[in-house]
């Protein structure tokens, strides 16, 4: 009798574990189902790329010939319900060969993004100017921001999306870059990934690079012309908001030194041919709230 009871008892878990186990696998698939319902693919229609750079192709100054190339482009998706931005970036110097050919970006990029209204799509193109003069194939002086957005509410597993960049600023009077150590008011030192964002004329801000610090020490890409804030990704504390290096207008203080490279050529050491190399400025030291209680300074 106790047996019986005991064969019922055990044939009764067992369902219930069979049945439970078939619950966990319904809601599985139920779940995976309903995550890929939650996304779609977006693609991204770019311009002819070939008409945006022969846009005064060929052009000369004094003695440098230059053409255009597209040096970056960058695109954020943001959202009401998007917590972070959604980025892409095509990069020249990632899809370069070295067998001497210009990649060129693709015709169209496709990102996976949450379906809802208001998906703001944000596009931002950098064209470069390249010194064919020079042996060397240097930077000319100058880069072209070209921007684009749409708003668009995304419903279906695959949407087509177009946006037309049109020429937004020019950077000029060559690179730049900001570098040191950085101290919070505490006299702590930040480390962890670090957004840099550019800010298109009354639009939302974008997320066009991604770099880091580690126990207070960066290096930072800063143009001389052209804003960018540096915000710590986990926190969005801005370590530099809307600077260049022309905000450093004091070429020396106890805590930063503004180095300046006036545009040349460089010979590449074996008589024969030589590099153009564009203005460069630089700005090194301590930075941030604290920088004041440190005893050292730059020399």
């Amino acid at each position: 009798m106790k047996k019986d009871l005991f064969c019922r008892i055990a044939t009764r878990i067992f369902r219930l574990a069979a049945s439970f186990a078939v619950s966990i696998v319904a809601i599985s698939v139920f779940s995976g189902c309903t995550r890929k319902e939650e996304s779609s693919s977006i693609t991204v229609a770019m311009p002819d790329w070939s008409k945006l750079t022969s846009k005064e192709q060929g052009k000369t100054v004094g003695t440098l010939s230059t053409i255009k190339v597209v040096s970056r482009v960058m695109i954020n998706v943001s959202g009401p319900d998007i917590q972070n931005q959604i980025v892409y970036i095509w990069d020249l110097g990632d899809n370069y060969q070295g067998d001497g050919a210009i990649p060129t970006p693709p015709a169209e990029h496709t990102l996976t993004v949450p379906r809802g209204a208001n998906r703001l799509i944000q596009v931002l193109a950098i064209l470069k100017e390249i010194n064919t003069a020079s042996s060397g194939g240097g930077d000319g002086d100058a880069m072209m921001f070209y921007y684009g957005e749409a708003l668009k509410s995304i419903a279906n597993a695959v949407e087509p999306v177009t946006i037309a960049l049109t020429q937004e600023s020019t950077v000029s009077g060559g690179e730049g870059s900001i570098s040191g150590r950085y101290f919070f008011a505490d006299g702590s030192t930040p480390t962890g990934p670090v957004d840099m964002y550019y800010a298109p004329v009354g639009r939302r801000p974008m997320v066009v690079d991604g770099t880091s610090v580690f126990s207070g020490h960066f290096h930072f890409f800063l143009p001389p012309t052209v804003p960018f804030t540096f915000r710590m990704r986990s926190t969005g504390f801005p370590l530099f908001e809307n600077v260049t290096t022309n905000s450093f207008t004091s070429p020396y203080s106890s805590q930063l030194l503004k180095i300046a490279v006036p545009a040349g050529y460089r010979d590449n050491g074996n008589g024969e041919s030589r590099e153009f190399q564009t203005a460069r400025t630089n700005v090194v030291g301590f930075a941030g709230p604290g920088a004041a209680l440190i005893v050292r300074a730059v020399c």
